[in-house]
């Protein structure tokens, strides 16, 4: 892979500013501009790696999580948030009623799986994307699962700390999620793959940055 530029490589925001405002752009577009590359540089890092490699950066290794889902934990936040629905008024009778096809542990067991002893989605970030999708997926409880996926699988990121919050950032919004939830729920399965790298795409570039990461040092080009 080739090394990507280091802090001190990037160039100084008020020569790009000045650069921009030389070729042509009034100072407010310029200021605008910047503050849209600077807000999602992660992003463009992560398209440019996809172009030239097909593929995104590694997650978080297996010895750098911090928190292990547990079926029980689960259970009882998707109770807790049941709970709260029936107080807002909701109508609760099927919502997280298991099929016959069981219930959240499937789920778990599924991003925890191991073959030859190592796990088939060793980082967070694959655990998380494979716990959304297989949830809203798979339609194991009779009513909620879009719901249910949004709320572990951001609760599984933010107890691994690696969901931002609104003053740091690059937060999912609700805007986000809904999008996510609602793709996969009408997507075709056969296009699985795609849509696990797409969700897996967005937790990179959302998440909180690991130390030295490079992608955060993105160059501009001149």
């Amino acid at each position: 892979m080739k090394e990507q530029p280091s802090l001190d490589e990037t160039p100084d925001p008020f020569e790009i500013d000045d650069r921009l405002q030389t070729a042509g752009l009034s100072p407010e577009e310029a200021f605008n501009f910047f503050g849209c590359f600077v807000e999602y540089q992660r992003a463009l890092f992560l398209i440019k790696q996809y172009d030239e490699e097909g593929n995104i950066p590694d997650g978080l290794s297996e010895d750098q999580q911090v928190y292990r889902l547990e079926v029980e934990k689960a259970n009882v936040i998707i109770k807790s948030f049941k709970s709260y629905l029936a107080e807002c008024g909701e109508n609760v009778e099927n919502f997280a009623v298991a099929r016959n096809n069981g219930g959240i542990e499937q789920v778990v067991g599924n991003i925890y799986q191991t073959w030859d002893e190592k796990e088939l989605y060793p980082s967070v970030e694959d655990k998380a994307v494979h716990l959304f999708y297989l949830l809203v997926k798979d339609h194991l409880f009779i009513d909620g699962n879009k719901r249910i996926a949004s709320v572990l699988f951001l609760w599984f990121l933010n107890m691994n700390g690696m969901l931002v919050t609104d003053q740091e950032g690059g937060t999912f919004t609700y805007a986000t999620i809904y999008a996510l939830a609602v793709g996969v729920a009408e997507s075709n399965p056969k296009d699985k793959g795609v849509i696990i790298q797409f969700i897996r795409g967005l937790v990179m570039s959302h998440r909180k940055p690991l130390p030295d990461e490079p992608y955060e040092n993105l160059q501009m080009s001149t």
